[in-house]
């Protein structure tokens, strides 16, 4: 017995009445009370002795070895005899063994309080399994909570910087000792006044490194006027990032200016003599569909397909069996004429780069002549392009258009131009 008082949780104000020891479930069980014969009052500090009523309070300690503890504590209630006092019964504060209201002993908190700030809630729990310290993750992160923040000296060199609690909607005030770098406190508000509070209540602030807000310098001018104000280093290269980029954006053209003549000037010194770029190939900026409005080439629209010949999902390549002929704006005709002057043997070609005869051939048909007048080469009567040899255009005959692209106008349009003939 006398060696199983030195293990209970406060031998000074507790003893030990009665224990039992269970080999099945591996718990030891000990029934504690109260030696002394007077309690004083938790409100106005008047002992009491005389006892209203007994109940039992059963908190959990630490395990002894491989067995778990149980404390079945006894406490009493009794009368307040103080006649201004408030309170007229209260139950007896053990501090030393429970907190009121508590389901474990103080050290039992204490010691998975220091699991918590070592590991945190789940890594906590999991190694506290093991140790016999059994505690939810959430258990360790209230615990973890109530704990009180430790006594921090004013720092002399302090930064201030704020904080999004929400970004765009809350913001606080962060503090940071810059000799230990670790973080001080933390203020609710972004306010001159709140920082100017605390400053006056932790004195000894030499240097304040800040941001270029304006609260904050009239914070800390408010709060520690002997302290020496600077700018920090991260707020100062942003803030020259953000003028640079401006300055750099506004000129552009100047310094593009600059680049070009330093490039020429090293090519002069070398007698290097620059090769002039190479001209592009002139070819047709865009080609305008039945439906009149201009496309680039190889490009897709919504609802039809607008891909060259060969390589859309639908072809438009078109042969003298008679479908809705393909059409040609007039900005491209010149580069088409020359390209057919260079083949005479073929056909005016469309888009897709295949001649109206070879289309012709390829499918069994005879491709028709341009007239009985012309020995030049066949065109395709689908695709209406103006002969090689005579000149002779067959597009430019009237053509109605169907009718969900047909105008109001009652005349047909040129199949080439696309204007009325």
């Amino acid at each position: 017995m006398n060696l199983l008082s030195c293990l209970l949780p406060d031998a000074t104000h507790v003893r030990l009445e009665t224990w039992r020891l269970e080999p099945a479930s591996a718990t030891i069980t000990l029934t504690l009370s109260a030696p002394r014969a007077t309690a004083r009052c938790p409100l106005c500090g008047r002992r009491s002795k005389r006892v209203h009523s007994r109940y039992e309070r059963t908190l959990a300690d630490l395990p002894w070895g491989e067995y778990a503890v149980t404390v079945r504590l006894r406490v009493r209630r009794l009368f307040c005899d103080a006649p201004r006092c408030e309170r007229r019964i209260f139950a007896e504060v053990l501090p030393g063994v429970a907190a009121p209201r508590a389901r474990k002993t103080v050290r039992l908190t204490d010691r998975l309080t220091a699991v918590g700030l070592a590991l945190g809630g789940a890594a906590g729990a999991r190694l506290g399994r093991k140790l016999g310290l059994a505690a939810s993750r959430n258990t360790l992160l209230r615990l973890i909570r109530r704990a009180p923040l430790p006594d921090v000296a004013t720092p002399a060199a302090l930064g201030v910087d704020d904080w999004a609690l929400r970004k765009r909607h809350t913001y606080g005030t962060v503090l940071v000792d810059l000799d230990r770098h670790r973080p001080v406190a933390l203020l609710p508000d972004r306010e001159a006044n709140t920082l100017a509070a605390w400053l006056r209540e932790h004195p000894g602030v030499a240097v304040i490194a800040r941001d270029r807000s304006g609260a904050y310098a009239s914070g800390a001018r408010d709060g520690a006027p002997e302290a020496v104000q600077v700018a920090d280093r991260f707020h100062l290269l942003q803030n020259l990032a953000e003028v640079l980029g401006l300055v750099f954006t506004a000129h552009a053209r100047t310094l593009r200016d600059v680049e070009r003549a330093r490039r020429e000037a090293a090519i002069a010194e070398r007698g290097v003599v620059p090769i002039p770029p190479a001209v592009p190939q002139t070819r047709p900026d865009f080609w305008r569909p039945s439906g009149g409005s201009g496309v680039w080439p190889g490009t897709r629209r919504s609802g039809r397909s607008t891909a060259r010949a060969g390589r859309g999902r639908r072809s438009r390549l078109i042969s003298a069996s008679g479908a809705r002929p393909s059409t040609v704006s007039c900005a491209a005709r010149p580069f088409l004429s020359a390209r057919a002057a260079a083949t005479p043997d073929a056909a005016c070609s469309t888009r897709g780069g295949t001649s109206s005869s070879s289309t012709g051939t390829a499918i069994g048909g005879t491709a028709p002549r341009c007239s009985e007048r012309c020995s030049g080469a066949a065109i395709g009567a689908a695709t209406r392009r103006s002969c090689a040899t005579c000149g002779d255009c067959r597009g430019h005959e009237r053509q109605p258009r169907p009718r969900a692209e047909r105008r109001p106008s009652p005349a047909g349009d040129c199949s080439q131009c696309l204007r009325r003939c």
